[in-house]
């Protein structure tokens, strides 16, 4: 019973399989314009539609109407159908669908209403005649009549004229006697056509103005007669007169090159009767109906020039652009003639001897009835040796003589040249060794000239002197590491300056090169260095005062973590510097302690000491004790709040000017201000805990990252702006390094107060110098 029941299923699956009606998909299509129906269905842009095999269908075209007054552009169809059996005819067709057909067509496409306005010319002077038009006459021609054509279309009065999209418009225009015409003026293009003929791309519906002028008759003649003239760009011969309008300006200038007469005579262009110069505008007056131009021709003499050696330049008439030096000069003129003193040629250098004449380098040709070939600047070769030096102004002796770099040395080919340069040079505190010649050649040498240009530079080593001076004088004195035993050190050498204050003194500030109030530093000898410590009484502060080590900030607390400096006397019995990492807990038998923990110290000295505060010390009020050699302990009171940030500073005349590195490394300073669009580096101290953690005492490893936690703002002015980053600074102990970007909106070629805010405690202020 069951396979009697799937067999009955697939009889009656493969019967309405069988019943399925065939379809065929078929596009009808009227142009870019025009309308259609299908089945009584109207359709403004093609159609796809999908019919049963062998279904009749009724397309029909819908036939746009016919243009009316006012109309500015109108659809043109095309005459009938395509795509069945033959070609289909008539605007309504009758369709089988048929696989075979899948696409029934026509055209459509839009034209353009152009209105063609003639101004400026009495009606009566317009006609169009074929004898006038046909063949049309040049520009030239005076006619009694004239007339406007547009593509081919002649116009004498205004009318119309229908263009398709997209195609272009030939314009002619020829005027009448004692007019011209102007120009054309079409409102889809900018500028008016000036030309008489003008082929136009048509784009939208818009109107032509031919317009046209009344005209005065303007004579043209040479001397002598019947040579040719160059107007508007046209050559044409003389005697010729044509009409141009009023107002109307016009390019005139002789035909070019040299003009035969009718006895082959050569003549060229000697001048204009109006003054003009060669070529000129010339414009045409209104307060008269005719005008004449002569232009003077003057009998050609052929005149030569050239160089030995050849190839070299000459300037003729003040200019040295000529392809050739063989000229046709009017006979009677002068023009000048100069050869310059020195030139190059193919890698060797040149120097002018002499003309063939024996006159001057510069002299002047007056033009006879004669020939003038044969006259030849004669050169000679040289050799050129430019002599520089690094630094630069270095006095080299040459021959005898005293040559300041950078220096220039001439001399005939094969001439020897005695060449020494200083073995030292003292300049106001910097001192200069000589190191040698750029070819290795030793301070005294002989240089052979040859007949090109060459270089050599004298290399010196700079070396420049350190001092350091106490104010008042007798409040300190000064140690040097590496000792020099005149003061003056190579560029780029590292020199530590540590001054040891007198009893009863403190480190103010440094001034000259170095920052801050520590009391030692290290600078980098590039530039001669006069470093001034300036000082004062320690018993200002009592037996002990604690502060941010990066200066005097707004509040008077110190932060975790943070580098402090303790003020006081007898602090410490001398000054010692402690190892930089990691950082000694005693120090010339010192010892710093905050809540019984002993404290990492920086250095130590009678009236001062920098450490470090344990950075997981709470926030609260605690007692400093300061201990050496069993002696009484000296104790002071400090406040420790979360954040206590304080920028370093570098004072310059009594300014506190920000420590801060560009971009590439280097200091930045009044001379090296902080440039536009740079990431650059400020540093400080107290600006609170990092996410993960500081081991105390120890410089922070290169590679390691450790960012804050609480957010950091920059005040500049009256602008707060956000760092890319403030991170422990790598390879110190206790600071944090803030980057900022110097951003366009900051101020341009200032000096602008900056300080930072982390949690609304604010930092000291300190001064950022601005390109």
């Amino acid at each position: 019973m069951t396979r009697i029941w799937v067999f009955a299923a697939a009889h009656l699956l493969l019967g309405a399989a069988w019943a399925q009606e065939t379809v065929v998909s078929t596009r009808v299509d009227a142009g870019a314009c025009a309308a259609f129906s299908v089945d009584g269905t109207r359709y403004t842009k093609a159609a796809l539609f999908t019919w049963p095999e062998g279904s009749r269908h009724f397309i029909s075209l819908e036939r746009p109407p016919v243009d009316a007054i006012g109309v500015r552009e109108r659809c043109v169809a095309g005459g009938g159908w395509s795509g069945g059996e033959g070609s289909a005819s008539g605007e309504t067709i009758s369709v089988i669908a048929d696989r075979a057909f899948p696409a029934y067509t026509t055209t459509s496409h839009w034209e353009y209403r152009i209105p063609v306005l003639i101004r400026g010319v009495p009606p009566e002077l317009m006609r169009c005649d074929a004898a006038l038009t046909s063949p049309p006459p040049d520009p030239w021609t005076q006619q009694d009549f004239g007339y406007v054509a547009v593509n081919g279309q002649c116009y004498a009065a205004d009318g119309e004229y229908w263009v398709s999209a997209g195609h272009m418009v030939q314009l002619a225009a020829h005027a009448p006697k004692t007019y011209a015409f102007r120009e054309w003026i079409v409102p889809q293009i900018a500028d008016p056509v000036k030309s008489t003929t003008a082929t136009l791309p048509v784009a939208a519906p818009g109107a032509i103005f031919a317009m046209f002028t009344p005209a005065s008759s303007i004579a043209f003649q040479t001397m002598p007669a019947g040579l040719s003239l160059l107007l508007d760009r046209t050559i044409v011969p003389t005697p010729f007169e044509t009409d141009w309008g009023y107002n109307t300006k016009h390019v005139i200038a002789p035909a070019p090159g040299v003009q035969l007469d009718a006895q082959q005579n050569e003549w060229v262009f000697g001048g204009w009767s109006d003054g003009g110069p060669e070529q000129h505008e010339y414009t045409v007056s209104t307060s008269r109906m005719s005008d004449t131009l002569t232009a003077t021709f003057l009998p050609a003499v052929r005149v030569g020039f050239r160089t030995q050696p050849d190839g070299l330049k000459l300037v003729v008439d003040g200019s040295d652009k000529w392809l050739g030096y063989n000229f046709t000069w009017g006979k009677g003129t002068t023009h000048t003639i100069a050869a310059p003193a020195d030139q190059s040629l193919d890698g060797r250098w040149y120097s002018f001897k002499s003309w063939s004449n024996d006159g001057p380098a510069e002299q002047t040709i007056a033009v006879t009835g004669e020939t003038n070939h044969g006259m030849i600047a004669q050169y000679e070769t040289f050799g050129k040796l430019t002599i520089q030096s690094a630094p630069t102004g270095v006095s080299v002796t040459v021959d005898g003589q005293p040559c300041v770099t950078p220096c220039e040395v001439r001399r005939a080919t094969g001439k020897n040249v005695s060449i020494s340069a200083p073995p030292s040079i003292d300049s106001g505190g910097s001192k200069y060794m000589f190191q040698g010649w750029s070819d290795r050649r030793p301070a005294e040498r002989t240089w052979t000239s040859g007949s090109g240009a060459q270089e050599l530079t004298a290399n010196y080593n700079g070396r420049y002197m350190l001092t350091a001076i106490a104010q008042p004088v007798d409040a300190a004195t000064f140690r040097f590491d590496p000792v020099s035993p005149d003061g003056y050190y190579s560029a780029d050498t590292e020199v530590t300056v540590t001054a040891e204050p007198k009893q009863g003194y403190r480190i103010r500030y440094w001034d000259g090169g170095m920052y801050g109030s520590n009391v030692s530093g290290k600078i980098w000898m590039g530039q001669t260095r006069r470093l001034v410590a300036v000082l004062e009484r320690a018993t200002t502060f009592g037996p002990a005062t604690v502060r941010n080590s990066a200066g005097e900030t707004p509040d008077e607390v110190v932060a975790p973590g943070s580098i402090i400096t303790i003020y006081g006397r007898d602090l410490a019995p001398y000054f010692e510097q402690g190892p930089a990492n990691p950082l000694a807990q005693t120090i010339a038998g010192v010892t710093v302690m905050v809540a019984d923990r002993m404290l990492p110290l920086v250095f130590a000295s009678p009236e001062q000491i920098d450490a470090q505060l344990p950075s997981d010390l709470p926030e609260g009020s605690y007692e400093l004790v300061v201990n050496y050699d069993g002696l009484a302990d000296i104790r002071t009171p400090v406040t420790v709040a979360r954040n206590a940030p304080g920028l370093f500073a570098d004072p310059v005349d009594d300014q506190p000017f920000v420590r801060a590195l560009h971009q590439d490394g280097t200091r930045i300073t009044r001379e090296n201000p902080a440039r536009r669009g740079e990431m650059i580096t400020l540093f400080g101290t107290g600006f609170g805990p990092y996410r993960n953690g500081a081991i105390d005492g120890f410089a922070v490893p290169e590679g390691m990252r450790m960012e804050l936690e609480d957010e950091v703002s920059i005040r500049a002015g009256e602008l707060a702006l956000k760092p890319d980053a403030a991170v422990a600074a790598t390879g110190q102990v206790g600071v944090t390094a803030v980057r900022m970007k110097i951003e366009d909106h900051l101020p341009v070629d200032a000096v602008v107060e900056i300080s930072v805010v982390v949690k609304d405690r604010h930092s000291n202020k300190v001064l950022l110098p601005l390109e």
